[in-house]
Protein backbone atom coordinates (compact mmCIF):
# COMPACT_ATOMS: atom_id res chain seq x y z
CA UNK A 1 0.00 0.00 0.00
CA UNK A 2 1.62 3.12 -1.11
CA UNK A 3 0.97 6.23 1.12
CA UNK A 4 0.05 9.73 -0.23
CA UNK A 5 1.57 11.38 3.02
CA UNK A 6 5.16 13.35 1.76
CA UNK A 7 7.90 13.98 4.04
CA UNK A 8 10.38 16.57 4.05
CA UNK A 9 13.94 16.36 4.62
CA UNK A 10 13.45 16.58 8.21
CA UNK A 11 11.93 13.09 7.86
CA UNK A 12 8.20 14.60 9.13
CA UNK A 13 5.57 14.60 7.28
CA UNK A 14 3.81 17.61 5.02
CA UNK A 15 5.03 18.96 2.26
CA UNK A 16 8.48 18.47 0.66
CA UNK A 17 11.21 20.97 1.96
CA UNK A 18 11.41 23.75 -0.95
CA UNK A 19 15.05 23.67 -2.72
CA UNK A 20 17.76 24.28 -1.08
CA UNK A 21 18.29 27.85 -3.33
CA UNK A 22 15.14 29.05 -2.38
CA UNK A 23 15.91 29.27 1.65
CA UNK A 24 17.04 32.32 2.71
CA UNK A 25 20.78 32.50 3.76
CA UNK A 26 21.40 32.50 7.61
CA UNK A 27 20.90 35.65 9.39
CA UNK A 28 24.00 37.11 9.96
CA UNK A 29 24.89 38.16 13.83
CA UNK A 30 24.32 41.92 13.80
CA UNK A 31 26.46 43.87 15.89
CA UNK A 32 24.81 45.44 18.32
CA UNK A 33 26.50 47.63 20.83
CA UNK A 34 24.88 46.53 24.52
CA UNK A 35 25.84 47.61 28.20
CA UNK A 36 24.21 45.63 30.81
CA UNK A 37 20.71 45.35 29.63
CA UNK A 38 20.47 48.21 27.51
CA UNK A 39 21.12 48.81 23.67
CA UNK A 40 24.28 51.80 23.43
CA UNK A 41 22.84 55.21 22.19
CA UNK A 42 23.80 58.45 21.82
CA UNK A 43 23.10 61.28 24.56
CA UNK A 44 24.82 63.91 23.23
CA UNK A 45 26.05 66.31 20.60
CA UNK A 46 28.33 68.76 20.37
CA UNK A 47 29.97 70.58 17.23
CA UNK A 48 33.71 71.09 17.32
CA UNK A 49 33.36 72.91 13.64
CA UNK A 50 31.48 72.88 10.53
CA UNK A 51 32.08 68.52 10.14
CA UNK A 52 33.09 67.31 13.61
CA UNK A 53 30.88 66.02 15.71
CA UNK A 54 31.37 65.14 19.42
CA UNK A 55 29.08 62.46 20.07
CA UNK A 56 28.34 61.09 24.14
CA UNK A 57 27.17 57.57 24.72
CA UNK A 58 25.06 56.80 27.58
CA UNK A 59 27.69 54.34 28.75
CA UNK A 60 29.99 57.12 28.98
CA UNK A 61 32.27 57.09 26.25
CA UNK A 62 32.81 59.98 23.95
CA UNK A 63 33.79 59.90 20.86
CA UNK A 64 34.82 62.80 18.11
CA UNK A 65 33.96 62.04 14.54
CA UNK A 66 35.23 64.03 11.63
CA UNK A 67 32.72 63.44 8.81
CA UNK A 68 34.38 65.59 6.08
CA UNK A 69 36.71 62.75 4.24
CA UNK A 70 33.33 60.89 4.15
CA UNK A 71 31.44 63.60 1.93
CA UNK A 72 33.96 64.39 0.26
CA UNK A 73 34.51 61.08 -1.00
CA UNK A 74 30.66 61.02 -1.91
CA UNK A 75 29.40 60.49 -5.39
CA UNK A 76 25.81 60.61 -4.48
CA UNK A 77 24.17 64.31 -4.78
CA UNK A 78 21.78 63.42 -1.89
CA UNK A 79 25.02 62.85 0.46
CA UNK A 80 26.87 65.51 -1.29
CA UNK A 81 24.25 68.49 -0.28
CA UNK A 82 25.86 67.64 3.22
CA UNK A 83 28.88 69.21 2.06
CA UNK A 84 26.98 72.65 2.54
CA UNK A 85 28.00 73.16 6.73
CA UNK A 86 24.18 74.60 7.09
CA UNK A 87 22.91 71.79 5.80
CA UNK A 88 25.51 69.64 7.85
CA UNK A 89 24.39 71.29 11.08
CA UNK A 90 20.90 70.64 10.62
CA UNK A 91 21.61 67.42 12.71
CA UNK A 92 18.82 65.81 14.96
CA UNK A 93 19.55 63.30 17.99
CA UNK A 94 16.30 60.88 17.69
CA UNK A 95 15.79 58.34 19.64
CA UNK A 96 19.47 57.83 20.38
CA UNK A 97 20.65 58.13 16.72
CA UNK A 98 22.48 60.81 14.70
CA UNK A 99 20.32 61.61 11.73
CA UNK A 100 19.61 64.70 9.13
CA UNK A 101 16.30 65.07 7.72
CA UNK A 102 14.28 62.44 7.27
CA UNK A 103 16.64 60.10 7.42
CA UNK A 104 18.56 60.97 4.21
CA UNK A 105 21.84 60.49 5.95
CA UNK A 106 22.30 58.59 9.31
CA UNK A 107 25.15 56.02 10.21
CA UNK A 108 25.28 52.75 12.16
CA UNK A 109 25.70 53.43 15.77
CA UNK A 110 28.57 50.60 16.02
CA UNK A 111 30.81 53.11 13.40
CA UNK A 112 30.12 56.27 15.50
CA UNK A 113 30.88 54.36 18.25
CA UNK A 114 34.53 53.96 17.33
CA UNK A 115 34.65 56.99 15.22
CA UNK A 116 35.37 55.12 11.88
CA UNK A 117 32.83 57.08 9.15
CA UNK A 118 34.58 56.71 6.23
CA UNK A 119 33.61 55.65 2.95
CA UNK A 120 35.37 51.97 2.77
CA UNK A 121 34.05 51.43 6.31
CA UNK A 122 30.44 51.78 5.28
CA UNK A 123 30.97 50.31 1.83
CA UNK A 124 32.84 47.29 3.58
CA UNK A 125 29.42 47.30 6.66
CA UNK A 126 27.34 46.64 3.41
CA UNK A 127 29.11 44.19 1.39
CA UNK A 128 29.32 42.09 4.56
CA UNK A 129 25.20 42.11 5.20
Amino acid sequence: MHSNVQTGANGRAGPPDPPRHLHPHPAEPKTRLVTASRAVAIVQIESQNAFVLQLRFNDGPVSTVDFAPFLRQARNPQTRQFLKPTRFQAYELRDGNLVWGDYEMCFAIEDLYVGAVDTQVVFNRRKQR
